[in-house]
């Protein structure tokens, strides 16, 4: 059985260099999260520009691509933002865990890409849930 989406993912970044894991993970993650803007990018250069133009929920990103930048630093760009981070790569040792709230080794299935993502936006919205839950602690 498919893993149950959480909602509130509107907008996804995936990056990737491969046009065909691109296209891929915007079938499959746009299944899972219908209502969400699903956008892609060609490399962590293209997807840094973007992350200057757009709040993003959540990004899914490749670690090696061609470019002056790569997944561990479009993770850590995420990261500063306060924006999940899930990386799918077929090097998961050279991935800077630290700033990634999934990581997923190529290949993958789509259970389990699925999985981490909704890991990844549950831990969000618990952090955001704690933060909240701080706000009015402090009001009382």
């Amino acid at each position: 059985m498919p893993p149950h989406p959480l909602t509130g993912a509107r907008s996804i970044l995936i990056t990737d260099d491969e046009k065909a894991l691109r296209t891929l993970n915007k079938l499959i993650i746009g299944g899972a999260f219908p209502e969400a803007d699903i956008q892609t990018a060609m490399s962590a250069d293209e997807a840094l520009r973007l992350l200057l133009e757009t709040r993003f929920d959540l990004i899914v990103t490749d670690l090696q691509m061609p470019g002056d930048y790569d997944g561990n630093d479009l993770a850590r760009a995420a990261h500063d933002r306060g924006i999940p981070c899930v990386m799918v790569t077929g090097e998961p040792s050279q991935a800077n865990t630290e700033f990634l709230s999934g990581l997923l080794g190529k290949p993958y299935s789509r259970e389990h890409l699925i999985t981490a993502l909704n890991v990844a936006l549950g831990l969000r919205l618990t952090e955001a849930a704690g933060i909240e839950n701080s706000r009015q602690s402090a009001k009382a």
